[in-house]
Formats: C-alpha cells, structure tokens, sequence
C-alpha cells in the first residue's frame, strides 16, 4: 500500500475540505451584498403581486379623497397573474412616487401613506416593494388615486351703517383646503371709484386646511381698515371706510372707495367693491351718515 507522504512546509487539501472553504466564501459574498444594499431579482411578470388601492379618505371631513385635501390612503394587494399570494416584505420600505407637486409622508403603518395633491383627476402613483420569504425578489406596480374637484369656500356679505362691509368666509365639506389669499385696495378719499390695480392696503394668505391657531390681521389707510380674523376654514374680513376723516362741521363731504377679492387654487372665488359717500347734516346735532354708491359683489 502506497502511503501519500505530505511535502515539508505544504498542507494538503481532500475535496471536502475544498467544498467547504467554497461555501464559506458564498456565505460570505451573500453576506457582504445584504450589507451593500442590494436588492433582490425582479419578479416575474407572472409572480408579480398586483397593488391596489383600499381607501383613500380625507383627513378634513372624513369623507370622499378630493384634491387639496390631506388623504389617508391604504393600499392592497391582490394574488399575481399565475394564482399565487407570496407575502410582502415589511422589513423592507414600501417605496412610492407621485408626479411633481404631490406630497407624501407615512402613515400608521406599512400599508399607509398621508397623500395630499393640488388637482382633480386621476394620480399615478409607482410603487415598488419586495415580496417572497425564502425566494425573494423586487417587485413594482402602478395604481391610481382618483380625486374629485375642491368646492369653493361659502362667502356671505353683511352691509353694516356707515358704509362697512362684513364678509364670512367659510370651508364647506369637500371644500378646497389650499391657502386663501385676501387682497384689499382702497381709494380715497375724494374719489367713489373703486381701485382695480396699485399697492394693496392688505395683501394675505391664511390657511384653509387643518385647524391652528387664530389669525388676527389688520391694515389700514386713509381710505379703508381692513381686519381679517379666524381659524383655518373660517374667517371673518371687515372693510370698513376711514370714517375719522370724514367727521367734521355741518354740511362736510367726504367721498370714499375700496374693492376686496378672494383668491384660491388660482381662481377668483369672491369679490366686493364699492364707492362710500359720506357727509356730515346741515342740523346743528347732526351726525355723520355715510351710503354705499355702485356697489357690486359676486361669489
């Protein structure tokens, strides 16, 4: 029987020994791409789980997804084309992206997402996932959040004495949720034509959206105050002509004019002006008395 004789200073290896060392170096190559981050295989179009929308509520009203509106969106998925229903991955980020202008922060869990858009129509939304547990792999799909059109806020006018305008802006359900911008000119005094252009006496933007704090501003000059209060959703504008000047002796005349608008998502939603005429009575005790000239208002 021949005997093999090692070599001075040279290890032998039997093929075990070899299959060993080779998957010892597999292990470690799967290992160091899980750190890298790479990810699983595509599936197969076939395989391929089918992504769906559950519900998509607003956070507002709690009731129908419309654009503007912050939404609670669930999404679903439904077995692949060739019958099979392998598990998602939760361990592993649901991805989704939305067209520029689409916000999207997360939601109470995997399957959930706080999705609010600035227009009507339907949304396409890519999602990409991994499915599988054993054989995992990559996986995307697109669905689409269908969002109805935003109603306009509810604007009442209130014609108080002395020429003073009252204007009650409220956010009806199904409401646009987008900023609000209020802007008030005014001209005067000495003239009832009501300013289309030049600088703003109030130029703002005040929520429409969630609830926060109260807003309280006020402007003025020497024709109109203008005082812009509320919440989100709910506001009250007063115009009120710059009386002050007006007062005076018997038989003072005293010509004002000012013109407000309402502006959302783009769009005039309301709109009010007017020419204030404004005198002092010939009667020793008289007091001032002022009459709304050429006023006009539409919403």
């Amino acid at each position: 029987m021949i005997s093999q004789r090692p070599v001075p200073g040279k290890k032998l290896r039997s093929g075990a020994n070899l299959n060993v060392s080779k998957g010892k170096k597999e292990a470690a190559s799967a290992l160091a791409a899980g750190k890298s981050g790479e990810s699983p295989p595509p599936c197969g179009p076939d395989s391929t789980l089918r992504p769906s929308i559950l519900k998509a509520q607003s956070e507002l009203d709690f009731g129908r997804a419309v654009a503007t509106h912050p939404l609670r969106v669930t999404f679903g998925f439904s077995p692949a084309a060739n019958g099979s229903s392998p598990v998602v991955d939760e361990d592993t980020p649901l991805k989704i992206s939305a067209p520029s202008g689409v916000r999207i922060a997360r939601g109470e869990d995997w399957y959930q997402r706080l999705i609010t858009a600035p227009k009507a129509g339907s949304v396409p939304l890519a999602l990409s996932w991994v499915q599988g547990i054993s054989n995992q792999c990559s996986a995307t799909g697109d669905v689409f959040l269908r969002l109805a059109e935003p109603k306009p806020p509810l604007v009442k006018f209130r014609l108080l004495p002395l020429g003073a305008i009252e204007m009650r802006i409220e956010r009806v359900r199904g409401g646009d949720a987008s900023p609000l911008r209020v802007i008030v000119r005014g001209a005067g005094p000495g003239t009832l034509e009501p300013p289309k252009r030049g600088k703003a006496v109030l130029d703002a933007s005040v929520p429409m959206g969630e609830p926060q704090s109260e807003r309280s501003i006020r402007r003025g000059s020497h024709a109109v105050r203008a005082s812009l209060s509320g919440y989100a959703g709910d506001y009250e504008l007063d115009l009120q002509p710059e009386t002050r000047s007006a007062n005076g002796p018997s038989g003072k005349v005293t010509d004002f004019a000012f013109a407000a608008g309402l502006f959302q998502s783009g769009r005039r939603v309301a709109w009010v002006s007017t020419g204030v005429h404004c005198h002092v009575p010939l009667l020793r005790y008289g007091y001032l008395k002022c009459f709304f000239r050429g006023l006009r208002k539409d919403h």
